[in-house]
């Protein structure tokens, strides 16, 4: 019996995309410094490092009007960033932006939308790429709250 083509492709790629997704989850470190040698003067990148400096936690938020799913984190982003006003910093970064260049590679950003979460210490506590459900976004954002 000879199966169709089409369904080892399809078995295929679900394969790999099963594979991406455990080793982003099991290789994903907990906590990480954030870079801290800024390679760009742009005003976002002064921002961070202010950020950094004043001890502030920060959602830092890499994307693209050009990208639908960055369209819908944005959504979420705008939703949230009232509700931690004074408590987390919120920093949309354009990827399109060529004086963001610089950042996009300090942080390893090859896809979009990204997020990175930074806590008071200057360390990275949470990162991750692609849309996430506003109530995982909550719960991140909790655990770096300024008192």
């Amino acid at each position: 019996m000879k199966s169709k083509p089409i369904n080892w492709a399809i078995l295929a790629v679900a394969v790999i995309l099963l594979g991406i997704f455990i080793y982003s989850k099991l290789v994903q470190p907990q906590s990480q410094p954030a870079p801290t040698t800024p390679t760009s003067n742009s005003p976002v990148a002064q921002e961070i490092e202010n950020g950094k400096q004043n001890g502030d936690s920060m959602w830092l938020l890499f994307r693209s009007d050009t990208c639908p799913p960055c369209r819908e984190m944005k959504k979420v982003y705008d939703r949230l960033e009232p509700e931690y006003k004074g408590k987390v910093k919120f920093i949309a970064i354009d990827v399109d932006d060529r004086e963001n260049a610089g950042l996009t590679k300090e942080y390893g950003v090859t896809y979009i939308p990204a997020t990175f979460i930074i806590d008071s210490n200057g360390e990275i506590s949470y990162q991750e790429i692609g849309l996430m459900p506003e109530e995982d976004l909550r719960a991140e954002l909790d655990k770096v709250v300024k008192p």
